[in-house]
């Protein structure tokens, strides 16, 4: 069958401890406890549910998992690359079924005057250090691909990821701008609620990046350059709220009602071919699933949250639906493909 074009679907997953709604333990201790059914349980889950679809390749969906390596698990853990050497069992069966381990740090350091964790970005020599020497520990595990924590990035360090060799990035969220403590009253309390009193310091600037993958610039790592760093940009869908209903742009997530996803689509196949499809979620969304089995309280948390605020597994199937039926409608050929692959296309 001859198609007209290519649609290219990377997936990719941010691997963190259970959040508070999960576990009920707040996150802004200096030394805490940590736990983990978002991997034991989400991970095999999620990818059982993706392996029920294919592509015209007769390819299963591919994922990027995404492990979080960094100063926070360092303390809580004693080692950076804790989740990628205890679940390393999970991690080799993710990998022998085509999917790919990437990095996932997070810029938090413990602020003794604030008595909390803070997203550092001002103290440029503890950002360098600090990711140059969780590399060292992450770079073994055969990493070729990174997701930044919070979805930040500067020029240093789309720099140092340039130096340490890493093939692909996808932090980029083109047209977001969100400054340090922004967002809805309504936002505000859940973001507080999700990070276990975690302080958002971070402004969030992608105004000026491409849609499309690209090569970033070694003045402006929003712009087109010659790195050899390939910067995969989130798809953004309109996605609506579903307790006040406003309309907000959000990336790719197949744990997330997103209406919009079909418009999306739409316009990604008007953009020429090859097209991406590139989204990431967390599998502590896993919402409905992970109500299951946990106590009364955090299983009340989970299952309202599934239900009002539109998280959780049931949405994934809609989700590849959808992409698969692109075959169809617009005669473009669909492929499921890592993060890493991506560089064999641009």
């Amino acid at each position: 069958m001859a198609f007209d074009g290519l649609l290219l679907v990377v997936i990719w997953a941010d691997v963190e401890p259970d959040t508070a709604e999960i576990n009920g333990l707040r996150r802004d201790k200096f030394q805490r406890t940590l736990t983990w059914r978002g991997i034991e349980q989400g991970v095999p889950t999620v990818r059982e549910a993706l392996g029920a679809f294919r592509d015209d390749d007769g390819g299963r969906p591919k994922v990027t998992w995404c492990l979080q390596a960094d100063e926070d698990i360092d303390l809580a853990t004693g080692r950076p690359d804790y989740i990628f050497s205890q679940f390393e069992s999970i991690w080799d069966k993710v990998r022998q079924g085509g999917d790919e381990i990437g990095w996932h740090p997070h810029l938090l350091k413990y602020s003794q005057q604030r008595q909390g964790w803070i997203h550092e970005v001002e103290d440029r020599l503890w950002v360098k250090e600090m990711l140059t020497q969780t590399w060292s520990e992450v770079k073994r595990h055969g990493v070729r691909a990174s997701r930044q924590g919070m979805d930040y990035a500067d020029q240093e360090i789309i720099g140092l990821l340039e130096e340490f060799g890493l093939a692909v990035d996808g932090t980029a969220q083109p047209g977001v701008y969100r400054p340090a403590g922004g967002g809805s009253h309504v936002f505000k309390i859940f973001g507080n609620l999700v990070r276990g009193g975690r302080m958002k310091t971070l402004d969030i600037d992608w105004r000026g990046a491409p849609e499309r993958p690209y090569h970033p610039s070694a003045d402006d790592f929003r712009q087109p350059g010659k790195m050899n760093l390939l910067e995969v940009p989130q798809t953004m869908v309109l996605t609506r709220h579903p307790l006040t209903k406003s309309r907000y742009l959000a990336p790719w997530n197949i744990l997330f009602n997103q209406p919009g996803l079909e418009t999306r689509l739409h316009r990604l196949m008007g953009a020429g071919s090859p097209a991406v499809l590139s989204g990431y979620f967390h599998p502590t969304n896993a919402y409905d699933l992970l109500a299951k089995g946990a106590g009364f309280k955090q299983g009340l948390t989970l299952a309202v949250g599934s239900r009002f605020l539109g998280i959780g597994l049931r949405h994934l199937e809609k989700h590849m639906a959808s992409v698969l039926a692109v075959r169809k409608r617009y005669n473009y050929k669909v492929k499921f493909v890592t993060a890493s692959e991506l560089k064999k296309y641009f």
